[in-house]
C-alpha cells in the first residue's frame, strides 16, 4: 500500500528501510525517532511489513496519514518471505524494499529498534558528503531492554576509526546493521540479486558494501538495539546463534576468492571455535555421547585449521593494528562541532 503522493519519483539524500513483523509495541518509537531527526538532508522512510496481526500494521498507516510525503508503506503475507532452515529471514523484503529506494544513501532499521540520537543522519550523510572516498560509515549500538539502557554495544578497545572488508568479515568487528550508512553504488530501481538469498543476512549486506570501499567508524551510540526475546535471532539459544553464523560464512564463502574468501573463512574458524566452547559447557550438564562426538569431532578440525588461521591473524594484526588510521577513533574527537 502506498499513497500516490508518496508515490512521487523525485529522489531524496536518504532512503531509510524499516523492517516489521508484530512490533505493535516498538515500532511508534522506531518511526518516531525517524521522523524526529534532525538534519538538512531530505529523506524517506520505507517501511515493509511481513503480515503482522497484532496492530503494527494500524500504527503504520498512521504515520503514513500523518506524513505521506515521507512515509511509503508496503505490506507482504508471511508465506511470501525467504525462508532458510524453517525461519523467515526478510530477505525478499529487504529485496523489493531497496529497489523502491529513491536516496543517494541507504540505511537499514527493524521494527523493534530506534535512534537513539537526533544528530544520526546529519552526522553520517554529512560525513560521506565530505568523504566522497568512504562508501560508508558506522557507529556503535546502545543496548536496551525495553525502555531501560543496559551498557553500550562495543567495548573500549573494540572501537577503532576504520572499517574494513577483513575486520567485519573475520569478526574482530562486529556492528549492528542500523549503525550503518551506505553509499548507494548500484542504479536507482534496482537491488543487488544476491540480497534475494536467505543466507545474505546484515552481515552479507555489510560485507556487499564494504567490498566497494572502506568505512568510518564514529565513537557515538547512535541507534538502540532492543533485546525483547522475541525476535526471529534473539529467540535463539547460544548454540543456535552459533550453528547459524558458521552455515551463513559456509554460504558466504561460496560469493568470494582470494583473500576475502579468507578473512571469511577466519570469522567461520573463530565461531566454530567458540561453538565448540559452548559444547564442553553442555558436556558439564549432560554426558550425551551425541555430544562428546560433536566436541571431538570440531576439535579436530580446529586442530588441522589451526596453521591456516594463525597464518591469517599474523597477516591481519600486521597491516590491521600497526596501522594508527585503523585504530585510533577512541583517541580523537570525531564531533567537535557538536
Amino acid at each position: 500500500m502506498e499513497t500516490a503522493e508518496a508515490m512521487n519519483t523525485n529522489n531524496v539524500d536518504i532512503s531509510i528501510i524499516v523492517t516489521t513483523y508484530q512490533h505493535v509495541k516498538s515500532v511508534v518509537r522506531c518511526v518516531e525517532s525517524i521522523l524526529s531527526q534532525d538534519t538538512q538532508y531530505t529523506f524517506e522512510v520505507i517501511v515493509g511489513d511481513d503480515g503482522s496481526y497484532d496492530g503494527t500494521i494500524k500504527a503504520l498507516r498512521q504515520f503514513q496519514q500523518r506524513a505521506p510525503h515521507i512515509v511509503r508503506l508496503f505490506e507482504s503475507a508471511r508465506f511470501e518471505n525467504t525462508y532458510r532452515l524453517g525461519f523467515p529471514t526478510a530477505r525478499g523484503i529487504h529485496h523489493a524494499l531497496i529497489s523502491k529506494a529513491r536516496g543517494r544513501y541507504i540505511t537499514f532499521i527493524d521494527g523493534d529498534d530506534f535512534y537513539m540520537d537526533q544528530h544520526k543522519l546529519e552526522i553520517q550523510v554529512g560525513f560521506l558528503e565530505g568523504n566522497p572516498d568512504y562508501v560508508a560509515c558506522c557507529h556503535d549500538t546502545g543496548i536496551w531492554r525495553g525502555q531501560k539502557f543496559v551498557r553500550r554495544h562495543l567495548k573500549h578497545t573494540e572501537r577503532d576509526n576504520e572499517i574494513d572488508f577483513d575486520a567485519v568479515a573475520s569478526g574482530d568487528k562486529y556492528f549492528f546493521l542500523h549503525s550503518f550508512m551506505y553509499r548507494r553504488i548500484f542504479p536507482l530501481g534496482t537491488a543487488p540479486e544476491r540480497f534475494k538469498e536467505a543466507f545474505f543476512t546484515d552481515f552479507g549486506i555489510a560485507l556487499y558494501f564494504l567490498e566497494s570501499g572502506k568505512c568510518r567508524y564514529m565513537d557515538r551510540p547512535m541507534t538502540g538495539y532492543n533485546i525483547t526475546g522475541q525476535g526471529v535471532w534473539s529467540s535463539l539459544t547460544e548454540v543456535e546463534k552459533l550453528q547459524n553464523r558458521l552455515w551463513i560464512r559456509e554460504d558466504l564463502m561460496t560469493l568470494y576468492e582470494g583473500s576475502k574468501k579468507e578473512a571469511i573463512w577466519a570469522g567461520w574458524y573463530t565461531n566454530l571455535k567458540a561453538y565448540r566452547n559452548k559444547m564442553l559447557t553442555a558436556l558439564r550438564r549432560t554426558k550425551k555421547p551425541a555430544i562428546i562426538l560433536n566436541i571431538l569431532v570440531t576439535t579436530m578440525r580446529l586442530w588441522i585449521y589451526s596453521v591456516r588461521f594463525r597464518s591469517f591473524k599474523k597477516k591481519y594484526e600486521k597491516r590491521y593494528f600497526e596501522n594508527s588510521e585503523l585504530r585510533t577513533a577512541r583517541r580523537r574527537n570525531l564531533f567537535q562541532k557538536l
